[in-house]
Protein backbone atom coordinates (compact mmCIF):
# COMPACT_ATOMS: atom_id res chain seq x y z
CA UNK A 1 0.00 0.00 0.00
CA UNK A 2 2.95 2.52 0.64
CA UNK A 3 5.76 3.19 -1.60
CA UNK A 4 8.57 4.48 0.35
CA UNK A 5 9.87 3.19 3.30
CA UNK A 6 12.28 6.55 4.86
CA UNK A 7 14.73 4.94 7.00
CA UNK A 8 17.83 6.12 8.76
CA UNK A 9 19.54 7.25 12.23
CA UNK A 10 18.72 11.10 13.31
CA UNK A 11 21.12 12.41 15.13
CA UNK A 12 19.72 16.41 15.65
CA UNK A 13 20.42 17.11 12.62
CA UNK A 14 17.39 18.24 10.57
CA UNK A 15 16.27 15.71 7.57
CA UNK A 16 13.65 16.59 4.70
CA UNK A 17 11.56 13.92 4.39
CA UNK A 18 8.37 15.23 2.32
CA UNK A 19 6.76 16.73 -0.29
CA UNK A 20 6.90 20.43 -1.01
CA UNK A 21 4.83 22.82 -2.76
CA UNK A 22 7.52 23.89 -5.13
CA UNK A 23 8.20 20.29 -6.05
CA UNK A 24 5.36 17.73 -5.57
CA UNK A 25 2.27 19.58 -5.02
CA UNK A 26 0.63 16.64 -3.06
CA UNK A 27 0.47 15.55 0.32
CA UNK A 28 2.53 13.13 1.60
CA UNK A 29 0.21 9.97 2.97
CA UNK A 30 1.86 8.28 6.75
CA UNK A 31 0.77 4.05 6.80
CA UNK A 32 3.05 3.88 9.97
CA UNK A 33 6.11 5.23 12.30
CA UNK A 34 8.44 3.24 13.87
CA UNK A 35 11.01 4.90 16.37
CA UNK A 36 14.07 2.90 18.19
CA UNK A 37 15.89 4.82 21.00
CA UNK A 38 19.50 3.27 22.01
CA UNK A 39 20.09 5.41 24.31
CA UNK A 40 20.10 5.63 28.46
CA UNK A 41 17.99 8.34 28.50
CA UNK A 42 14.53 9.87 26.75
CA UNK A 43 15.04 11.48 23.54
CA UNK A 44 12.71 12.98 21.50
CA UNK A 45 11.97 13.24 17.85
CA UNK A 46 10.44 17.10 16.56
CA UNK A 47 8.24 16.99 13.79
CA UNK A 48 8.18 20.15 12.02
CA UNK A 49 5.12 20.67 9.06
CA UNK A 50 7.98 22.58 6.80
CA UNK A 51 10.57 21.64 4.70
CA UNK A 52 14.29 22.30 6.94
CA UNK A 53 15.16 25.42 5.16
CA UNK A 54 12.29 27.08 7.11
CA UNK A 55 13.14 25.98 10.45
CA UNK A 56 15.66 26.70 12.81
CA UNK A 57 16.15 23.92 15.59
CA UNK A 58 15.74 25.41 19.44
CA UNK A 59 13.70 28.20 18.05
CA UNK A 60 11.30 27.18 15.91
CA UNK A 61 8.36 25.27 17.82
CA UNK A 62 7.95 22.10 16.77
CA UNK A 63 4.43 20.86 15.60
CA UNK A 64 4.79 17.41 17.28
CA UNK A 65 7.21 16.11 19.79
CA UNK A 66 7.23 12.58 20.51
CA UNK A 67 9.22 11.49 23.32
CA UNK A 68 10.89 7.99 23.47
CA UNK A 69 11.97 6.22 26.88
CA UNK A 70 15.22 4.90 27.13
CA UNK A 71 16.26 1.98 25.39
CA UNK A 72 12.51 1.69 23.78
CA UNK A 73 10.63 0.99 20.54
CA UNK A 74 7.44 2.22 19.38
CA UNK A 75 5.16 2.09 15.89
CA UNK A 76 2.38 3.92 15.22
CA UNK A 77 0.12 2.57 12.81
CA UNK A 78 -2.21 4.88 10.79
CA UNK A 79 -5.36 2.67 9.26
CA UNK A 80 -7.75 3.50 6.38
CA UNK A 81 -6.00 6.87 4.68
CA UNK A 82 -3.30 7.00 6.75
CA UNK A 83 -1.72 10.43 8.40
CA UNK A 84 -2.09 12.74 5.54
CA UNK A 85 0.85 15.64 5.79
CA UNK A 86 0.30 18.76 4.23
CA UNK A 87 2.33 20.73 0.66
CA UNK A 88 4.37 22.43 2.63
CA UNK A 89 6.40 19.75 3.53
CA UNK A 90 7.90 17.53 6.53
CA UNK A 91 11.42 17.47 8.60
CA UNK A 92 12.43 15.93 11.58
CA UNK A 93 15.30 16.34 14.36
CA UNK A 94 16.14 13.74 17.11
CA UNK A 95 16.96 15.69 20.49
CA UNK A 96 17.26 15.38 23.70
CA UNK A 97 13.94 17.60 25.09
CA UNK A 98 10.98 18.35 23.06
CA UNK A 99 12.02 20.97 22.11
CA UNK A 100 15.53 22.04 21.96
CA UNK A 101 18.63 21.90 19.58
CA UNK A 102 20.50 19.29 21.63
CA UNK A 103 21.53 16.26 19.49
CA UNK A 104 20.12 13.46 20.01
CA UNK A 105 19.66 9.85 18.32
CA UNK A 106 16.91 8.35 16.85
CA UNK A 107 16.26 5.53 14.35
CA UNK A 108 13.09 5.83 12.72
CA UNK A 109 11.53 3.76 9.57
CA UNK A 110 8.50 5.78 8.34
CA UNK A 111 5.74 3.97 5.33
CA UNK A 112 4.85 6.48 2.99
CA UNK A 113 3.15 7.25 -0.22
Amino acid sequence: MYNKSLYATNTGTLTDLGPTAATDGYRLKVGALTLHNNNAAVNWLQIFFSPASAVTLGTTVPDLSIPLPASSAMTWSFGGEGWRIGRTGLCVAATTLAANATAGSITYNIAAD
